[in-house]
């Protein structure tokens, strides 16, 4: 028990109930008597606990000026934090024991100190805080705060706010998610992830949107926490790694996915945030290595998507004008310094990505710019001249970015005219919103094989969509937007406006929609499969947004084309990485500059998605068909059957699905059945027919990625009239009558 707390005792236990007890010991707001001066060490003090209270900002009765004395735990943030003396803590787990002390220019007393304040309690910020202060130290030495243990989830998000102002430790093993804010602020959120899995995922990438969406939002924010750096400035020059403390460096880096275990410090609530403003960093693991090569997708072939993040080759000056008409701002770097930054990383990733058909979004869409034409001079040089080309397709629509296509002459070759979905092809793909999509045939060099591929990049969540707002559901804004313009390319595809009388088709693109959201289930609906899930399971993910993973970059075959599809997966070169090792030098002081490398990591904000490819021709196939016996009597069964074998060597198609047809002889039409069949093992297949007529019979097969369709050759069965004749007497007497009753079937 400590002398101050021993004295209050005595105070009130001889006081009369009441004023006086409460002007000695509280400081209520309006005291009979202006408080002054801090008195002496031991003297009676509010409790901090009585000052903060147990809601979200401090306790009314304890405003004012107020006297506090307790352990300062930590100078910092122009202040320092004092937190109450173990003896002195209350039983109440709602009041926080800690709170900061505002000292404006004073000089901050040592730390693990006791000291004695006098000051106006205020809220700054979400921050309970004593300003306009008088800071007395004592002699004694107080015994050391011990660090109060937090754990996640939290009960509500308003829980943290118990240990406000007070030293804590997080004893579990934390997950990196968000440093979106690391370079201007230092600041990292990290996040307890759900049973199962490595780190917090958007919701609509993992659940349905509603109610599932809603409540796993829910849970997140009770699962995370800031990790900050102890300072106020913007953009400083050195920025501790959030996991050692250590000036981040290339060689002292983090990504998203590595783990914080352990870390101690003081639990801030300024700018309507909960943070850890350390003291003793704990423990950190890189559990999310750098990749150091492209991802291995296998094929003869392979495809890319890759969101550049606004290559404009004019610069974003403000005086610059970009855009078809030229009358929008332009994006991207701000000088030739940065612009030529910018350009060698996406040109190393390009490089190491290697492709053989590249499809790249928000690149510039001003006439006479081709940002296309100017990576594949830089990847020539880099990669030898011819290496690469790219669709001309000039302007297209009318936003100030559009997406571009690259290719290989040498693997692949154009055929025929590039295709542009727009409004005027169907007005549900609203192209003053959505990029116009770019489709382009290609023939494989190799094996003559084809396949189309199609580039898309969808409205984005955070646009203004008039009439299409955010309805809560996780899918953000523009949903129906999106959504539309996936039933319209879907419907665009299907007619094949390319002519290229293939099916083989891949979509690729930054959609702006994760894989549980309608856009995507649409484009399912419509035939497709989603190969980045096939692949990588549902914790796939190519972007990072508020501290949540997920995919909005996507890869999705056509029916025939699915089988081909040797693998894909993303690029885990940007999401992962902090913006401060981009190539954007705007408010980076020079040694924050100095971090840059032109190599691939953080050369936009999307991993690229990489398909690869194993193209081939179906086979033609032969199919058989007989009718055993090919006569019989109405009422009788016969056995419509038959093989399926490859028309080359005559080997067994098993497995496949046959169909059963008929008609009456000498009409046009065939009628299908509801009879199937499935191949065997030799290929052999079996339908038990009973026709009350003649009929001709025939069976088909559609195909499948591996085989052609192929039909039968007609069969036809023979239905004998069946008489049925009976006495209407089986006994009777000489010189009797009987009479004879019969039946013809089939009666038609």
């Amino acid at each position: 028990m400590t002398a101050r707390t021993q004295l209050r005792r005595r105070l009130l236990a001889a006081a009369l109930p009441g004023a006086v007890a409460a002007t000695l010991v509280t400081f209520p707001a309006t005291p009979t008597q202006a408080v002054t001066t801090t008195g002496e060490c031991g003297d009676p003090a509010t409790f901090i606990h009585q000052i903060q209270g147990s809601g979200a900002a401090f306790d009314p009765t304890f405003g004012g000026t107020q006297i506090i004395e307790g352990v300062a735990t930590a100078a910092m943030l122009g202040g320092v934090f004092v937190q109450e003396e173990a003896a002195d803590v209350d039983t109440d787990p709602q009041t926080s024991e800690g709170i900061f002390v505002f000292l404006s220019g004073q000089t901050a007393p040592q730390e693990g100190s006791l000291v004695r304040v006098l000051g106006t309690v205020a809220e700054f910020g979400g921050k309970t805080q004593l300003t306009d202060v008088t800071v007395k130290s004592c002699a004694v030495v107080p015994t050391p705060i011990v660090s109060t243990p937090v754990t996640f989830p939290v009960a509500s998000t308003t829980d943290l706010e118990r240990f406000e102002g007070m030293q804590v430790q997080l004893t579990q093993e934390m997950v990196i998610s968000e440093y979106f804010n690391y370079a201007r602020f230092g600041e990292v959120v990290v996040g307890l992830p759900l049973e199962g899995q490595d780190r917090l995922y958007t919701p609509t990438a993992v659940v349905e949107p509603g109610d599932a969406a809603r409540a796993l939002a829910a849970e997140y924010a009770r699962r995370i926490v800031t990790i900050d750096d102890v300072s106020t400035a913007q953009n400083p020059s050195a920025i501790p790694h959030p996991g050692n403390g250590e000036p981040f460096s290339l060689t002292n880096r983090f990504r998203g996915g590595d783990t914080i275990t352990g870390i101690q410090g003081i639990l801030d609530d300024s700018f309507n945030r909960y943070r850890i403003q350390p003291t003793v960093y704990g423990t950190y693991t890189a559990k999310n290595a750098r990749p150091a090569d492209a991802p291995a997708v296998g094929g003869q072939l392979q495809v890319a998507s890759f969101n550049v993040l606004n290559y404009f080759l004019t610069l974003n000056q403000g005086t610059n004008k970009c855009g078809p008409a030229l009358n929008q701002g332009c994006r991207g770097a701000n000088d030739a310094a940065e612009l030529t930054r910018q350009r060698d990383k996406i040109l190393a990733a390009l490089t190491e990505l290697d492709a053989d058909v590249v499809g790249l979004m928000e690149m510039e869409n001003s006439p006479g710019v081709e940002p296309a034409a100017d990576l594949v001079k830089g990847l020539n040089e880099r990669l030898g001249v011819g290496t690469y080309a790219y669709v001309d397709t000039g302007v297209v629509g009318t936003d100030a970015i559009r997406v571009g296509m690259l290719y290989k002459p040498g693997t692949v070759m154009p055929v025929g005219a590039f295709d542009i979905l727009n409004s005027a092809d169907d007005p549900r793909f609203d192209d003053t919103k959505n990029r116009p999509m770019l489709t382009q045939t290609f023939d494989e060099v190799a094996s003559g094989e084809r396949f189309t591929v199609s580039v898309n990049h969808l409205k984005s969540k955070g646009s203004a969509c008039t009439g299409d707002a955010d309805t809560g559901d996780g899918q953000g804004n523009c949903n129906v937007a999106r959504t539309q313009a996936a039933e319209a390319i879907v419907d665009h595809l299907a007619e094949d406006p390319t002519s290229s009388g293939d099916p083989d088709h891949l979509i690729i693109g930054d959609l702006n929609s994760y894989d549980h959201e309608d856009p995507i289930d649409a484009l399912v609906a419509g035939g497709f499969t989603d190969m980045v899930k096939q692949f990588n399971g549902e914790y796939a993910y190519s972007y990072v947004f508020d501290g949540m993973a997920g995919y909005l970059d996507h890869a999705l075959a056509s029916a025939t084309l699915v089988e081909q599809v040797s693998g894909a997966a993303e690029w885990h070169i940007n999401a992962d990485e902090p913006s401060i090792l981009d190539y954007d030098m705007s408010f980076k002081p020079p040694a924050v500059d100095a971090l840059y490398a032109a190599d691939p990591f953080r050369a936009s904000d999307h991993d690229a998605v990489l398909v690869g490819l194993n193209l081939q021709s179906p086979d033609d196939v032969a199919l058989s068909a007989a009718v055993v016996p090919s006569s019989i009597v109405f009422g009788q069964t016969a056995a419509v059957q038959g093989t399926l074998t490859k028309a080359d060597d005559g080997a067994p198609v098993a497995g496949a699905t046959v169909t059963l047809q008929s008609r009456v002889p000498g009409a046009a039409d065939w009628t299908t059945t509801a009879s199937t069949a499935t191949t065997g093992t030799d290929g052999a297949y079996s339908f038990t027919v009973s026709p009350d007529r003649n009929l001709d019979y025939r069976v088909v097969y559609d195909g499948d990625t591996a085989n052609k369709p192929s039909q039968s050759a007609p069969v036809h069965v023979d239905v004998a009239t069946r008489v049925t004749i009976t006495a209407s007497d089986t006994t009777i007497r000489k010189g009797g009558t009987v009479t004879f009753f019969g039946v013809v079937a089939p009666n038609h």
